[in-house]
C-alpha cells in the first residue's frame, strides 16, 4: 500500500509538472540558441592564450631563435635557456616530434606541431566567440565539443610525456600551450556539467526527439572561421619556410663571400688581375693638387649604392690617406641605352640622371671643389628626382646664384663634361654606379666594400706608387 501511494503521488506531481509544461509554448520550453556567458569568454581567453603560444612557437620555427634578455616577453626570454641547461625550444621544436611531413608527388609538405596547435585554439577560440555555449539539450553538439577537448588534452599529455621521458628537456611555450589545452577541457566540462544541472523536465522530454537545432548561421560562421585561421596559418608557415630556406641559402652564400673579402691575398689577386689604364686629369674640372694615388670614381645620383659607398667606405678612405690620394668624381646616368645615345647623338640628353650631372658641374664651374661636394650632398638626398624648378632650390640651399646656375646648366660645355664622363666609362667598359678605379685599375665589387682591401692591399699602393702617366683624353 505504501508503494502504491508513493507510486502514485510521484504520477499526481509528474502530471501536475506535464499540465504545467502544456501551457508553455515550445520556444520557452527549450532553448533553441546557444548562449555567450562569461563561462564562454572564460574558454575563448584560454584558448587564445594557447593560440598565442603555440603561433610564438610557430613564429620561431626553422628560423633562428634569436630571443635574448631584452624580449619583452617573460616566456620569450624563457626559452633562451641562460644558464638552465634543460631548456631548449629551439631543440624540442626542430626535433623529429616537432613537425609531421608527407609527400605530396614530389612535394614534401612539412606540419609543425606548433601549427596544429595554433589551428586547434583558434578553432575552440571561434567557436565559443561566434556560437557560444550549445543548450543542454544539444547532446551531440556538446559530446563533438567535449571529444575535440578530449583529443586535444590527450596530444597534451602525450607531449608533455615526450619532453619528459625522451627529449629531457622542456619548453615554456609548450608547457603554457599544454596547460591551456587542459584548463579549455575543464572548463568545457564544467560548463557542460553546468547546463545539465539547469536542465528541468521540458529538457528530460525533449531527449526521446532530435537534439536542439543551432541556428545554421552561427554554425556556419564559426566553421568559416576556423577554416580561414588554419588556411591563414598553413599559408603564412608554409611562405615562411619558403623564405627561411631561400635566406639560409643567401646566408651560406654571403658567408663565403665575407671570407673572401677578409682574405688579403684574395683581395690582391683579384685587383691586380686588372689590368692598368692610363688615365688621363680633366683639366677643365680644374683639378689641382694631385697627391700620389689617384682614385676614380663613376657615380649615380638615383641610386642609393653610390650614396652609401660615399658615405660608408669612400668617407673612411679619404680621411685615412688624405693627401696621399686624390679622389676624382665622375658621372654615370643609370640608363645604359640613354648614354649609348649620348655618345652616337648630336645633343646631349636631357633625361633626369643626365640632369642631375649637369647641375653637379655647373656647381662646380660657379663655387669650385667645395660648390660640387655640396651639390652632389644635396642630390644624393633628393636621390636626383629633381625638377628643373627644383634644382633652382638647391642651388639656393648650395649659396650659389640661382640665376647664373640655370645658365649654366644649360651651357653646351658642362653638358659636354657629363658626355666625356659617359663616354670614359664605356671605353672602361663601366655599365653601372658606383665603379671605382685606383691609380688606373680598377677596384673589383668584391673588393670595394672590403675593409681588409682598403686598409692592407691598398694602402701599398697608395702609400708606394705615383701617378699614373697621362695618355689621351680621358675627361
Amino acid at each position: 500500500m505504501l508503494y502504491v501511494a508513493s507510486a502514485d503521488a510521484c504520477a499526481s506531481h509528474s502530471s501536475k509538472r506535464i499540465g504545467r509544461m502544456s501551457d508553455t509554448s515550445p520556444a520557452e520550453m527549450v532553448p533553441t540558441s546557444p548562449s555567450r556567458s562569461g563561462g564562454a569568454w572564460l574558454i575563448v581567453l584560454v584558448a587564445l592564450s594557447g593560440a598565442w603560444a603555440s603561433g610564438s612557437l610557430l613564429v620561431q620555427q626553422g628560423g633562428d631563435w634569436r630571443i635574448d634578455d631584452t624580449s619583452p616577453s617573460y616566456l620569450l626570454r624563457s626559452c633562451s635557456g641562460g644558464s638552465v641547461s634543460i631548456v631548449d625550444c629551439a631543440g624540442i621544436a626542430d626535433s623529429r616530434w616537432g613537425s609531421f611531413d608527407f609527400y605530396v608527388g614530389s612535394r614534401r609538405i612539412l606540419i609543425p606541431t606548433s601549427l596544429l596547435g595554433l589551428m586547434y585554439f583558434s578553432a575552440i577560440a571561434a567557436w565559443f566567440a561566434m556560437v557560444g555555449l550549445p543548450p543542454a539539450g544539444a547532446r551531440r553538439l556538446w559530446a563533438a565539443i567535449v571529444v575535440v577537448s578530449s583529443l586535444g588534452l590527450a596530444g597534451s599529455l602525450w607531449f608533455l610525456g615526450l619532453m619528459l621521458f625522451v627529449l629531457n628537456s622542456w619548453c615554456p611555450l609548450c608547457c603554457m600551450a599544454h596547460l591551456s589545452s587542459a584548463v579549455t577541457f575543464a572548463l568545457v566540462l564544467r560548463q557542460r556539467h553546468l547546463a545539465a544541472a539547469r536542465s528541468d523536465v521540458s529538457e528530460f522530454l525533449n531527449r526521446t526527439g532530435a537534439d536542439v537545432v543551432i541556428s545554421l548561421r552561427h554554425l556556419w560562421s564559426a566553421t568559416a572561421a576556423c577554416s580561414f585561421v588554419a588556411a591563414v596559418c598553413w599559408l603564412h608557415f608554409d611562405t615562411s619556410m619558403a623564405l627561411r630556406e631561400r635566406w639560409r641559402k643567401l646566408a651560406e652564400v654571403s658567408a663565403v663571400i665575407e671570407t673572401m673579402r677578409g682574405d688579403a691575398d684574395m683581395m690582391r689577386r683579384e685587383f691586380e688581375a686588372e689590368r692598368i689604364r692610363p688615365l688621363a686629369i680633366s683639366s677643365a674640372r680644374g683639378a689641382a693638387g694631385i697627391g700620389p694615388s689617384r682614385l676614380l670614381v663613376f657615380s649615380n645620383f638615383d641610386q642609393s649604392a653610390s650614396e652609401c659607398f660615399e658615405k660608408g667606405p669612400l668617407a673612411t678612405i679619404t680621411e685615412v690617406y688624405g693627401d696621399d690620394i686624390t679622389v676624382e668624381f665622375r658621372s654615370l646616368p643609370a640608363s645604359v641605352r640613354a648614354s649609348s645615345q649620348a655618345i652616337d647623338g648630336n645633343d646631349p640628353p636631357t633625361e633626369r640622371d643626365w640632369l642631375a650631372g649637369y647641375a653637379a658641374e655647373a656647381a662646380r664651374r660657379q663655387g669650385g671643389r667645395n660648390a660640387f661636394q655640396h651639390m652632389r650632398e644635396l642630390l644624393f638626398a633628393t636621390h636626383g628626382h629633381s625638377t628643373g624648378r627644383s634644382y633652382r632650390v638647391l642651388a639656393e640651399q648650395a649659396g650659389l646664384d640661382v640665376d647664373r646656375f640655370a645658365k649654366d646648366m644649360t651651357d653646351p660645355l658642362v653638358r659636354g663634361l657629363v658626355r666625356e664622363d659617359v663616354t670614359l666609362a664605356h671605353e672602361l667598359g663601366v655599365r653601372s654606379a658606383p665603379a671605382v678605379f685606383l691609380d688606373g685599375r680598377r677596384v673589383p665589387d668584391l673588393c670595394m666594400t672590403s675593409d681588409v682591401f682598403w686598409y692592407e692591399v691598398a694602402a701599398d699602393y697608395i702609400n708606394n706608387s705615383g701617378p699614373v702617366a697621362s695618355g689621351g683624353d680621358a675627361g
